[in-house]
């Protein structure tokens, strides 16, 4: 499998020595000048795609910035597009990447779903989470500043990936309640209930702390059994480098044995309707109800 790697060079070149430790699979890197692409990038890619049967390109710049190279990639045949968080783009840009890569019997997949440990929770869990029940989502992370405003974006941040689980694995989400507790003197808690369709209640725990820990605990209670799963985040770059190295490893073996299949749009709303409604709730202090209209 001939992948190859756009973005600038440290990620660039990060991500291909990893795929560079996979059987079977050779990385070709394409470090660009200008995320959006210039002349010269345009034209360095499109040798080095004639030159190889380019697989899959992995795409490594700036959400708001891949668009360009997803059209090139379709544009030179490639039919497995790896892009960044689609919470990244926005709806507009992904709604045309999805419909591109349909048009061309292309694939576009996210990293942020194929990424360790949310696609572990799904299989774990299995059709628990699509049955009456509980589920309790609790990530502890250290605080590393005093600037409150970092800190919220920091929860912007971990709650794109955290609610972009929950609907992925428990599909739609018809109630939402939301409160902050704590100061930034010693603890802050951002706890978010979501009532999901299939009957599911859900409660995502976001827990500051001055520690240094980062872990992701999640427990799944039904009528019938408890389940917990609980992962230490990476703490140092070689842990992060390990991490990343399974996760693709488990991409390419997924990718060779089973086609992939396209993030919906309606997916995509989904999560975007849920992140808009648990900031209304957080500006209200009321629960607030998802609908169609949303």
């Amino acid at each position: 499998m001939n992948v190859i790697v756009v973005g600038r060079s440290q990620s660039a070149e990060l991500r291909a020595n990893i795929y560079g430790l996979i059987n079977g699979v050779r990385a070709h890197v394409l470090v660009v000048s200008d995320q959006n692409g210039s002349m010269s990038d345009f034209a360095r890619f499109d040798h080095a795609v004639a030159r190889k049967n380019m697989d899959m390109i992995d795409v490594a710049v700036a959400g708001n910035h891949c668009h360009t190279w997803v059209d090139k990639a379709l544009q030179a045949g490639i039919r497995t597009v790896l892009c960044t968080n689609p919470f990244g783009l926005g709806e507009r840009r992904l709604e045309q990447i999805v419909h591109d890569c349909d048009n061309r019997r292309a694939h576009v997949l996210f990293r942020n779903m194929i990424a360790l440990p949310y696609r572990d929770y799904r299989d774990r869990f299995g059709a628990q989470l699509l049955t009456p029940g509980t589920l309790r989502l609790w990530r502890r992370c250290a605080i590393d500043t005093d600037d409150g405003s970092l800190l919220d974006a920091r929860e912007r941040h971990l709650l794109h990936h955290d609610v972009g689980f929950l609907t992925w694995a428990m599909g739609a989400v018809e109630r939402v309640y939301a409160h902050r507790t704590g100061t930034h003197d010693f603890q802050t808690h951002l706890t978010v209930s979501l009532r999901f369709a299939s009957g599911m209640i859900g409660h995502l725990l976001l827990s500051f702390c001055r520690v240094s820990l980062n872990t992701v605990e999640v427990e799944v209670s039904t009528a019938t059994r408890t389940m917990t799963v609980s992962v230490t985040e990476p703490d140092t770059e070689q842990e992060s480098q390990e991490r990343l190295i399974i996760d693709y490893r488990i991409l390419i073996d997924h990718l060779r044995t089973f086609p992939p299949t396209n993030f919906g749009i309606a997916e995509l709303r989904r999560q975007l309707s849920t992140l808009d409604a648990i900031d209304q709730s957080l500006e209200t202090r009321l629960p607030v109800s998802l609908n169609e209209e949303r």
